[in-house]
């Protein structure tokens, strides 16, 4: 379920090929796989069931973005909806590091942090088209600021 796949897709897929496949019931222009591996009910039922179990503990999450949508499910027993037990909640990416925890007075701050300059920039320099495009960039925004770049646009 954590890999992205819908857990419900391979219940799905043997309905279909169990009804496409139901009118050939002489197996003459079925596939050799399933000759040896016939879809029957008891299979599908068991997918199905496979697929319950995977449900079990977990929520659907939908996030939209200019460029699509993305659907994934989320453990909520190690996810935390609650942002003050996310500190001690394990990260969702199997990239990110096991022990990679985030004070909780991170995530229920509220208000200015101080931290908005170096995010702009960091997101100015990363969504640059090219190195070349981020350097013209700064180079205009340091001629147009009487006091040349702050600290946060020279980093």
């Amino acid at each position: 379920a954590r890999s992205g796949y819908d857990v419900d897709a391979m219940a799905e897929f043997f309905e279909r090929m169990s009804l496409a496949m139901r009118g050939n019931r002489g197996g003459y222009s079925a596939p050799d796989f399933l000759q040896t591996h016939p879809v029957t009910t008891t299979r599908i039922s068991e997918a199905r069931a496979r697929a319950e179990q995977l449900k079990k503990g977990t929520r659907l999450a939908r996030t939209s973005t200019p460029g699509g949508e993305r659907v994934e499910r989320i453990d909520v027993d190690r996810a935390n909806l609650d942002p003050a037990g996310a500190a001690t909640a394990l990260p969702d990416n199997p990239l990110l590091p096991a022990n990679l925890r985030l004070a909780g007075d991170v995530l229920s701050a509220s208000g200015p942090t101080g931290q908005f300059d170096w995010a702009r920039e960091r997101l100015r320099a990363l969504s640059a088209a090219t190195p070349d495009v981020a350097i013209r960039e700064y180079e205009g925004l340091r001629r147009s600021q009487p006091k040349g770049l702050s600290d946060a646009q020279q980093y």
